[in-house]
């Protein structure tokens, strides 16, 4: 089966980029339930996965996650523990996650799957080991475009700083995986702001990297019952259910101060100009001071836990916490599993 991942930041179109693929017939792209990021922090916990008991949890919170009542990231389909533990071909996190999504293209009658995970750049080398015929497109859009919409969102970071840090850092991820896997077209680039300059364009070479024919209803993912149900389970996701738009770009002109746009081109000034992304300051303006950095990260502090009492509102935001909650801090039931056998100074 064709697999197919996309690697971004947040709020960097790759919600829009994964309808547009799904659109494809080949192709099947559900919303993204996070199992990498998540279960990958808290494979250590589950113990030897060559224990049928521990495999069974694994396989058992990675449905769960795909099956979240009211929550925006849920499947339409529903899986088994059972069918997704005999369909594994290892007792593996990679393995439980791939066969979920082979088994959502079937239902699709796809020849391929799309995922969009958050930190996907954290996994590539992890996904490629178990699927070696994986692609990645690295999506990248202008950081401090990013800066602007990841300000409304209460999860994230709230100040420029802060914002530019973490866009810098995981744009280096990003390219080190493109770096190590372009050579076997295991990787391309795809910048957000071509995509929806020219959308016909762009699509037709991410099919050819694929080895997809395009297909014009690409265009028109938009238009799908799909689109429009996703669309209306999140504010974030509104755009889904609209055409293309080409003017979304450069909003931080108009969006950010003339201080935040310094302060994210002093951090992340060098990625920006990697990306092709021109820079508005000179470089004696990308200058700060320790003192600064240290009162940039308190700002982001005090105000990232203020904008956080919004996430309450959320429909759905408390069953899923209270799932992910269980995952990241559950025990072991056997005591007795464990990776190695006790040691003793004795």
């Amino acid at each position: 089966m064709t697999s197919l991942f996309i690697m971004s930041s947040e709020r960097s179109g790759s919600n829009l980029l994964r309808m547009m693929l799904g659109a494809h017939s080949r192709l099947a792209a559900p919303p993204p339930p996070h199992m990498w990021r998540h279960l990958t922090e808290a494979l250590p916990q589950y113990g030897p996965l060559t224990r049928d008991a521990n495999f069974q949890r694994l396989v058992e919170d990675a449905v769960t996650m795909t099956q979240q009542s009211y929550a925006h990231l849920t499947w339409k389909y529903h899986f088994s523990p059972e069918q997704i533990r005999a369909e594994s071909s290892a007792p593996t996190l990679t393995s439980v996650i791939s066969t979920l999504y082979e088994a959502y293209a079937r239902e699709e009658n796809a020849a391929g799957w799309v995922c969009k995970e958050n930190q996907l750049f954290d996994h590539a080398h992890q996904i490629r080991e178990h699927l070696p015929d994986a692609q990645f497109i690295y999506l990248c859009r202008d950081g401090r475009d990013v800066a602007c919409s990841i300000k409304d969102m209460p999860t994230h970071d709230q100040h420029a700083y802060a914002i530019a840090e973490e866009w810098a850092q995981q744009q280096k991820k990003c390219l080190r995986v493109h770096q190590e896997i372009q050579h076997t077209n295991g990787s391309t680039i795809v910048r957000y702001e071509d995509l929806i300059e020219s959308p016909e364009s762009t699509i037709q070479k991410i099919c050819d990297f694929a080895g997809l024919e395009y297909e014009k209803r690409m265009l028109y993912f938009h238009e799908t019952e799909e689109a429009v149900q996703q669309a209306q389970k999140s504010e974030y996701w509104e755009n889904l259910s609209k055409p293309v738009m080409s003017d979304n770009k450069a909003k931080f002109r108009d969006q950010l101060s003339a201080r935040e746009i310094r302060i994210f081109e002093s951090v992340a000034g060098e990625l920006l100009d990697l990306l092709g992304y021109p820079l508005t300051t000179q470089p004696e303006e990308r200058q700060l001071a320790l003192w600064q950095r240290g009162l940039y990260r308190l700002r982001n502090e005090i105000q990232s836990l203020l904008k956080q009492q919004e996430l309450s509102e959320w429909e759905g935001r408390e069953k899923r916490k209270t799932t992910l909650d269980r995952i990241h801090n559950r025990t072991r039931s056997d005591p007795d599993s464990t990776f190695v056998p006790p040691f003793s100074y004795e």
